[in-house]
């Protein structure tokens, strides 16, 4: 076995391999109308104190040590990296899911990206992951991953429906996954486990803007019925108290920006989402 998470790694910057949008245009569409409105900046609880009647001071006071309260939180998550951590250059290509299989397409894009890390790039079998589970489910792809091997997208390719002849887990075995840890439903779990080093995958319901292909998804625009699974590649701050995902996005890279899109953290606020995660603690490579 070779360890797939090196020093390297992360120790990268922020630079994006894939996708062409810049942080500062993310952040401009982020902020188009539609963006969460409960991100409230502290100087305008100053200004407000100033103007509202004595009535109401006493609840304005206590909402702006809460907003103090989440921006130190945030300051303190991003101390050892202000600007995030970015490791979409690890990706493997961007591919288009065939029916419901969301959830192997991020399973595999979150552990191809971990594996990565060691230098190497190999393309992981979406196909063979989903013949050992077969349900809409994350839960169920996050316990396969932990049964049984992965192979190579060489040894059972995306484009074959069909398994091929010959085609045997043991004999073609290209990977393994050792520790798949729960995060719940928080993202600044999401995000510290990313800032450490490890490739996250996600189940959430689906946002309008994300269902749209829209880059820069906007909270605030809504979501549409069903669930979505998908690895999330990168985290960055904007704002104050705020920050964004990057993840891959498995419905062609036609989708988004170059297939990948950009989801904030406040979506999983909202009392209409759900958002659920897992971080690939530690995956490696079998020696051939």
């Amino acid at each position: 076995m070779k360890t797939a998470l090196s020093l390297f790694a992360l120790l990268i910057g922020s630079s994006q391999a894939f996708g062409a949008m810049s942080h500062e245009d993310i952040v401009i569409q982020l902020e188009e109308p539609g963006h969460f409105p409960q991100d409230v900046p502290i100087a305008l609880y100053q200004k407000l104190e100033k103007v509202i009647p004595p009535e109401t001071q006493a609840k304005l006071k206590k909402e702006k040590r809460i907003r103090k309260t989440q921006v130190k939180a945030f300051d303190d998550l991003f101390k050892d990296h202000p600007n995030g951590v970015d490791f979409t250059a690890f990706n493997e290509p961007i591919v288009r899911q065939w029916n419901g299989t969301c959830t192997a397409h991020g399973a595999a894009a979150a552990v191809e990206n971990t594996l990565n890390r060691d230098g190497k790039h190999d393309k992981l079998s979406e196909r063979a992951l989903w013949s050992t589970y077969r349900q809409y489910s994350s839960v169920a792809a996050m316990d396969s991953l932990l049964k049984f091997p992965l192979v190579s997208d060489a040894a059972w390719p995306h484009e074959k429906a069909r398994k091929p002849v010959g085609f045997h887990f043991e004999k073609d075995k290209s990977a393994k996954v050792f520790n798949v840890q729960y995060l719940g439903s928080d993202p600044k779990k999401a995000a510290q486990a990313l800032l450490k080093g490890y490739a996250v995958n996600a189940a959430t319901s689906v946002p309008r803007d994300m269902a749209a292909c829209r880059a820069a998804i906007r909270p605030g625009a809504g979501s549409v019925d069903g669930g979505h699974a998908y690895a999330l590649m990168a985290v960055h701050p904007y704002g104050e108290g705020r920050f964004y995902f990057t993840l891959k996005q498995s419905w062609g890279a036609q989708c988004g920006d170059q297939g990948l899109q950009y989801l904030p953290a406040a979506y999983c606020e909202l009392p209409e989402s759900f958002c659920m995660f897992w971080a690939i603690v530690k995956a490696d490579r079998y020696l051939k």
